[in-house]
């Protein structure tokens, strides 16, 4: 038997409190009374028995006043007995915090199980600047620190901040419970909201000058830009919460940087769920999903453009795994020479090549904001029972990914339930939705649109392609409950064996650049998504303290060397031997 490894990051912790975050004059502090944690907060039946309880909107956002507030934690994801610390930057004096479980709750939504005391609040500092790497953090100090207690139910949560001039924020947060062993487990994609944050003026996208000067790394200590602070969260990941929960099915939920930490947390469960657009991994995140199909543990990728670059965590002024690398370019990553395979480049590109595909089914074309009708070519199941030729208006959206047989799965018969032709700059492709069972027994599903998730729930998806379609949220949401429900049950491969449909001939004689394990340059396959500000990758501008000609941001402060691309103390990934 193999033993159970956690793993620890290669690189040092900052050590210095009282620095930046970490400082606690001043700090505002909960005087609730603190509730004891329960000894087996996700027991079977948990999930049902919480949404009884009485929801709430009050977590939707629900003002027009701008007061400046913006506010992030210390932690992605915490568990019961933790401290997590708020910090806070506002024009008004005073704010709460209200921590809402999100669900189903009869329709509502959502339960408030916290509100704080109101505190003082003040304008934090601006953005500081990596000097090595353009990567942008929020130098601020702690505002609230707040006990997890056994009020928090483990799930997927949001803290809605509101000052005292009715200004109004989010922090999501993801409250797990470490010995969980339910049925589904959701995973959180807080390193791709990271990598698309602009707070500070540069994402790991784009900066000031457009891709010429994008950061080399991303930070997890500053607020996301976008959406009240909520990043995609509404739209990535929340209905598919609200779908799970209003089923009443037992899910656990923990980030994708728990992953990163413990890899074999997944096989503590029958099925693993992954949202709209988890983009970014780490080795140990790709390890260990690898390594949970191959124990036969299902996994649904509701979404696309999934595990397609590799990043390496690094650490902050919080601790560990609080930033990450991320050239996306071999030649602008210092260890290429020396340990290759550790380059913060497409996992596809890597010298031993890992094609998303190879785990996932298919993997992203490469050609963003794209939008389309889903053609279901040979519907079986997870699908409804409909006829072959079955269109779903606007099924796919934004981004999408593609089976090719170049890229067939490692094990089992790949099923392409969908494929829908579209316009890829004036050239034909296509867009699949596949599913294959592996030597393991272990199932797994690819949704292959980004657009999927949040059609299961809500009015439209937030690129503007127009309202979802009645029927295509009726066949994806009944294609979702059957399939999280089977998941659950146990490996797919025992109770729906997939059948080798192959790629349809049109389709595979139709190949776009870009869709290859090894298809060139990575920085071109990303060539333009205006709803993230993506930008055509050029090669940055040689680097310097301050990459512009204002003051606005200019670094207060030589980082700790941990948060920078100096790699000295870097130490390759190797996954535990058998």
């Amino acid at each position: 038997m193999r033993a159970s490894v956690r793993f620890a990051i290669t690189v040092a912790v900052a050590t210095a409190v009282g620095m930046s975050g970490l400082g606690m004059a001043g700090a505002n502090a909960s005087t609730t009374a603190v509730t004891a944690c329960q000894t087996r907060p996700s027991a079977a039946g948990y999930v049902k028995a919480e949404n009884a309880k009485p929801g709430s909107t009050g977590w939707m956002y629900s003002t027009t006043r701008n007061t400046g507030l913006e506010a992030f934690a210390n932690l992605t994801s915490a568990s019961c007995g933790q401290m997590l610390r708020l910090m806070v930057s506002t024009t008004a004096p005073t704010a709460t915090v209200t921590a809402w479980r999100m669900g189903y709750y009869q329709g509502k939504g959502g339960r408030a199980v916290f509100t704080s005391d109101s505190f003082k609040t003040r304008v934090q500092a601006a953005a500081v600047s990596d000097p090595a790497t353009r990567m942008r953090r929020a130098p601020w100090t702690t505002t609230l620190a707040m006990r997890i207690d056994g009020r928090f139910v483990p799930g997927s949560y949001v803290l809605k901040v509101t000052d005292s001039r009715g200004g109004q924020t989010y922090v999501p947060l993801t409250v797990q419970d470490p010995a969980s062993r339910t049925p589904l487990l959701v995973v959180s994609e807080s390193l791709t909201w990271a990598a698309y944050n602009p707070w500070g003026g540069i994402s790991a996208y784009s900066g000031y000058h457009g891709a010429a000067d994008r950061a080399l790394g991303a930070s997890l200590d500053r607020p996301y830009d976008k959406n009240h602070g909520a990043a995609t969260y509404f739209t990535d990941e929340y209905p598919l919460i609200r779908l799970i929960e209003q089923n009443g099915l037992d899910a656990g939920y923990v980030t994708d940087v728990d992953v990163h930490d413990n890899p074999d947390l997944l096989q503590q469960h029958r099925g693993v769920l992954l949202g709209a657009h988890a983009e970014y991994w780490t080795a140990p995140m790709r390890y260990g999903f690898d390594a949970a199909r191959g124990a036969g543990v299902n996994l649904a990728v509701l979404g696309a453009n999934t595990g397609y670059w590799q990043v390496r965590m690094q650490a902050s002024n919080f601790g560990l795994n609080r930033a990450f690398a991320i050239s996306r370019d071999a030649s602008l990553d210092p260890v290429t020479a020396t340990v290759p395979q550790a380059a913060t480049i497409r996992f596809r590109d890597l010298p031993a090549a890992q094609p998303e595909a190879k785990l996932i089914g298919q993997q992203y074309e490469g050609c963003p904001n794209v939008s389309g009708n889903m053609v279901l070519s040979a519907p079986a199941w997870p699908l409804p029972d409909l006829a072959a030729g079955t269109v779903l208006p606007l099924g796919v959206q934004q981004e999408f990914d593609r089976a090719t047989p170049q890229t067939a799965p490692d094990s089992g018969y790949l099923q392409v339930l969908a494929s829908s032709p579209l316009n890829c700059n004036g050239a034909t492709t296509y867009a699949n939705v596949t599913y294959y069972t592996a030597t393991s027994g272990a199932g797994v599903f690819s949704a292959g649109t980004i657009g999927w998730v949040c059609q299961l729930w809500g009015s439209a998806c937030p690129w503007g392609a127009g309202p979802t379609s009645a029927t295509t949220r009726a066949v994806f949401v009944a294609t979702t409950e059957r399939l999280v429900r089977a998941m659950a049950a146990g490996p797919l491969g025992a109770s729906h064996p997939s059948t080798a449909t192959g790629v349809p001939v049109a389709q595979a004689s139709s190949v776009v650049a870009g869709t290859g394990p090894t298809s060139g340059n990575a920085d071109a396959h990303d060539s333009g998504c205006p709803s993230h500000r993506r930008k055509a990758a050029a090669r940055p501008v040689p680097l310097d303290a301050d990459d512009d000609d204002d003051d606005q941001d200019r670094d207060d402060g030589t980082l700790p060397t941990q948060l920078t691309s100096g790699i000295g103390a870097f130490r390759p990934w190797l996954p535990p031997s058998s």
